[in-house]
């Protein structure tokens, strides 16, 4: 079993131990937000009511931002680790306090507030801490290999919770899950320590970490400035925030409905868990068989629009019929498109942006764009519902003007996507380090064939290195001709990538180069040889014992 799932996932000797450990700590605190939010929602919808909701979307705006000010101020000169240790033991307090407020049935309007507004916190500080861990544990090159690992420890989490909450809720009642999130929180805890300790001797060398946390601020440029310093990061912004502001509008029209459907808080808070755990196994499924394909077909801007179409269908499904099975169709739509299709491509979409500009665009986008979007759509929901008293119908209909204009949005993007890919290509200003790099986007593919094509060696080298962890047939045709190409890196890189292809020989080509005066070059040859040998040991006997001292170095 350890043998297969080291070929399965790409884990190399004495890895074991720490990726099972980092998957079960994705795993254990994605099941206690998913928990959290089933609790807090069905708490608040039939203590206050979901026509309340746009108050709290507000208040979790405020809050958040004035938390991400705290934690940036304060958080600079602490440890990781002890940031975590924090964290998780004023959850703990603070669980163990709000149960027992629910136990002796604290009458308090302000109480399920209260639980909203953490939970949204707690989510976004233990998911950011989770990946800082990450980061910090692994090398570049580590973590290309073990993230998909450890990050389906975390989509596993999300079928769990919502399991959880959907089998427990009504057996055990909606205030008792909190002791299975105390639970998970303390296992964690356990879980974190082991690790920091045992990765010491990787965490010895310093890291700048201004660049890598998502809620510390990083530049004091002016953030307006930044955020329009191009046409691209513009469309960007425009995109996520019209996707927050949607996304907050359906959230309310499923709240309010699940509302009018359950009256019993247990029954309500099941229901949340089930559609947790849909949501989560079909997150999973479009990720694995979908965004690929749709990525190499049609391209990152394709895999953008899955999310507002989707949401378009439900909006119209309400405006229709606001029942039931119209608020779930729409929160489908939300909510198994923003975790796979929609997160891929807006990855994707941030890749051509030089990585100092990028680093501070993302702060400035995640810490403050989205929060004033969330408030903002807090605020037009209190004058849609309370100021105008609209019907979930016409709320509908405003939905669907904003899902339009985001539809427009995402079709200007493509060109400026596609520029803005041309011209880091030429100033070579894309991190080949960076976890999200997938390159297989069909307009990008194309313009990097084209380089591949002309004469700049500087060019061709950079986007091979950029394609060495992509397998598509195209390349071969290229690969056959490169392998010719009269610099040994580019040779190199040709060899090294053309194991992948079952269809593409190259063992005349590398039997040549064995005697090259490049040691690199004879290294990838000998390398090549090996891999393509149906008796490896021979193999490398022939070339220990071969003349040139040179061959058996390499």
């Amino acid at each position: 079993m350890i043998n297969i799932l080291r070929r399965l996932f790409n884990l190399h000797e004495g890895e074991g131990p720490k990726a099972s450990l980092m998957f079960i700590y994705g795993l254990l605190i994605i099941s206690v937000v998913i928990m959290l939010k089933s609790v807090r929602l069905s708490l608040f919808v039939t203590e206050s009511g979901a026509t309340r909701l746009p108050y709290v979307y507000v208040l979790v705006a405020l809050a958040s931002a004035f938390v991400a000010w705290f934690y940036s101020k304060h958080s600079k000169n602490i440890k990781l680790n002890q940031i975590i240790y924090a964290t998780f033991s004023f959850s703990i307090l603070f669980l163990l306090v709000f149960w027992f407020l629910l136990k002796i049935e604290f009458q308090a309007g302000w109480l399920p507030y209260v639980l909203y507004v953490w939970v949204a916190i707690f989510s976004v500080l233990t998911g950011n801490q989770f990946w800082l861990l990450a980061n910090d544990i692994y090398d570049a090159r580590e973590a290309k290999r073990l993230f998909g690992f450890i990050g389906a420890g975390a989509i596993s989490g999300g079928i769990l919770g919502g399991l959880l909450v959907n089998f427990l809720a009504i057996r055990i009642g909606t205030a008792n899950l909190i002791f299975f999130c105390i639970g998970f929180i303390l296992l964690c805890l356990f879980i974190v320590y082991w690790i920091w300790k045992k990765s010491t001797h990787y965490l010895v060398r310093k890291k700048q970490r201004s660049g890598v946390r998502v809620i510390q601020a990083s530049s004091s440029d002016n953030p307006l400035k930044l955020l329009t310093s191009s046409k691209h990061i513009v469309y960007l912004s425009c995109i996520i925030s019209l996707g927050v502001i949607v996304g907050n509008m359906a959230d309310y029209q499923f709240g309010v409905i699940a509302e009018r459907t359950f009256t019993d808080v247990d029954r309500l808070t099941a229901f949340f868990g089930l559609m947790s755990f849909l949501l989560s196994i079909l997150s999973l499924g479009i990720q694995l068989f979908i965004t690929g394909r749709v990525l190499r077909s049609l391209g990152v801007i394709a895999t953008l629009f899955f999310l507002p179409v989707g949401l378009l269908i439900g909006s119209v499904a309400i405006f229709i019929s606001p029942t039931l099975w119209s608020a779930i169709l729409i929160r489908i739509s939300d909510g198994s498109f923003k975790h796979s299709t929609n997160r891929s491509g807006l990855e994707l979409l941030a890749l051509p942006i030089p990585p100092d500009i990028k680093t501070r665009a993302r702060t400035i986008i995640d810490v403050f764009l989205k929060n004033f979007a969330r408030g903002l759509a807090g605020i037009g929901l209190i004058g849609l519902t309370l100021g105008l008293r609209l019907s979930l119908p016409f709320i509908s209909l405003i939905m669907i003007a904003f899902i339009l204009l985001w539809v427009t949005l995402i079709v200007k993007a493509r060109r400026e996507y596609v520029e803005a890919f041309r011209q880091a290509i030429e100033k070579r200003t894309i991190n080949l380090d960076e976890q999200a790099l997938n390159l297989e986007d069909a307009a990008v593919f194309e313009s990097f064939l084209k380089t591949l094509e002309g004469k700049s060696e500087r060019q061709i080298r950079y986007v091979l290195n950029l394609l060495e962890d992509v397998e598509n047939k195209e390349l071969i045709p290229h690969l056959k001709r490169l392998i010719d190409h009269p610099s040994p890196d580019i040779r190199a890189l040709v060899l090294r990538m053309s194991q992948k292809y079952q269809e593409l020989d190259l063992s005349a080509n590398a039997q040549e180069l064995i005697e090259h005066q490049n040691l690199k070059l004879q290294s990838e040859a000998v390398c090549y040889l090996y891999k393509k040998s149906t008796d490896r040991i021979s193999t490398l006997k022939t070339y220990l014992e071969h003349d040139d001292h040179r061959v058996r170095v390499a």
